[in-house]
């Protein structure tokens, strides 16, 4: 089990109200009243809302605080790009340092993520399957590399706002995932970067292509 500080937990319970749009853009985040919702002091409120200011979920205005941003299509669909072609490239470095061990974890994060997709539970196999990326995205040597590509996903959630649009392809991706893990056993490190690509061209694909009516 992941123990999260305060600042973190706030953090992720106001990234995830502005996500599924209980705090709309333009709307202000008090400290006082998050202090109050979740019995917290203001230090881990102010914490949580630096972060969500990094990766901009909210802004923050002199002498009013902080407001849930607009959303930047231009920017989400950069970020998706860099995706595109960063994550190709760290799955591929991680690939010799994956031990048996990692792999027998990996496979039942697969078998949890296709109970989920079963189950017809999105959410839960969005979790199982950020955590099946960062269980393999970590092995990689590369500190910079990495931090660089946990940013960029971090930065580009903010795009779940539209995802709602976006056709279900757990079924997809669950078979994708199965071949990405085939090529990590192979030892075959060109190969997990071509079916990470495919993988990222194909979940980005409709998404992209909403950014760009929107445009």
């Amino acid at each position: 089990m992941v123990y999260l500080t305060k600042a973190e937990y706030i953090y992720q319970m106001l990234k995830d109200d502005i996500i599924d749009g209980s705090l709309k853009a333009g709307e202000r985040i008090v400290i006082s009243d998050v202090t109050a919702k979740y019995k917290v002091s203001p230090m881990p409120v102010r914490e949580a809302i630096t972060k969500l200011e990094k990766y901009g979920y909210v802004e923050m205005e002199p002498h009013i605080g902080a407001r849930v941003s607009a959303m930047d299509f231009n920017k989400i669909k950069e970020i998706i790009l860099l995706r595109t072609e960063i994550e190709p490239l760290v799955a591929k470095l991680a690939v010799p340092y994956i031990d048996d061990k990692l792999i027998s974890v990996l496979e039942k994060l697969l078998e949890d993520m296709e109970q989920e997709m079963n189950l017809g539970n999105k959410s839960a196999y969005e979790k199982l399957n950020k955590e099946f990326h960062n269980k393999i995205y970590e092995k990689n040597p590369y500190p910079y590399i990495n931090e660089l590509a946990t940013e960029l996903w971090s930065r580009s959630e903010v795009s779940k706002m539209i995802f709602s649009k976006v056709s279900d392809r757990m079924q997809n991706s669950l078979a994708e995932h199965k071949l990405w893990l085939q090529a990590i056993k192979n030892r075959d490190a060109e190969e997990v970067s071509r079916i990470v690509k495919k993988h990222k061209v194909n979940a980005f694909k409709e998404l992209i292509e909403l950014i760009d009516e929107r445009e």
